[in-house]
């Protein structure tokens, strides 16, 4: 069986396959406990390859938003990039560095509370140009300035159009 598309295993990826099966996996892959548990049970060999190619182009965007509310889902349904709600800035900051870094995304936007810290830890990373956008930023000035790979946004003060707006402007030609 091949699960290279797969990061991550559970129990249920490798339910119906035959005791001693061989299932070719990614280098990179983490197992849950229940497909540590099926693995053992079933003497299943994991075989590490490198990911299968795809047909699907690679994810171009990201949203990460660290504060949930009634407008950032509203954002994450009108982008319908793919989104994800780490728990803390930190953890954002992780998530958007490594997607940038390991060219799994070319623009991420981070919706946080503190923006401008999140963008400042963004940037100690080489290959990561981040910048922090409130609603009083001037957006022209900041699309003059550059490019960006990563948009830390306040989570406050910004209507819903202009929130959809900021990001699309920033991610670019980017979708």
């Amino acid at each position: 069986r091949d699960l290279r598309h797969a990061a991550v295993l559970t129990g249920e990826m490798l339910d119906g396959l035959d005791a001693g099966a061989t299932v070719a996996v990614a280098k990179k892959h983490v197992l849950t406990p229940s497909a540590r548990d099926a693995v053992r049970t079933r003497s299943l060999t994991l075989r590490a390859e490198a990911k299968a190619a795809s047909n699907t182009k690679s994810v171009r965007t990201a949203l990460r938003i660290v504060r949930s509310t009634p407008l950032t889902r509203r954002l994450a349904e009108r982008l319908g990039w793919p989104c994800d709600y780490p728990g803390c800035d930190g953890d954002a900051v992780a998530d958007a560095r490594s997607m940038v870094c390991r060219g799994d995304a070319d623009f991420v936007a981070v919706v946080a509370a503190g923006p401008h810290r999140t963008a400042m830890r963004l940037n100690r990373t080489r290959g990561v140009s981040a910048v922090a956008v409130s609603p009083q930023t001037p957006l022209e000035a900041i699309l003059a300035e550059g490019e960006w790979n990563v948009a830390c946004l306040a989570a406050e003060g910004w209507s819903p159009f202009a929130l959809t707006r900021a990001v699309e402007r920033l991610a670019g030609g980017v979708q």
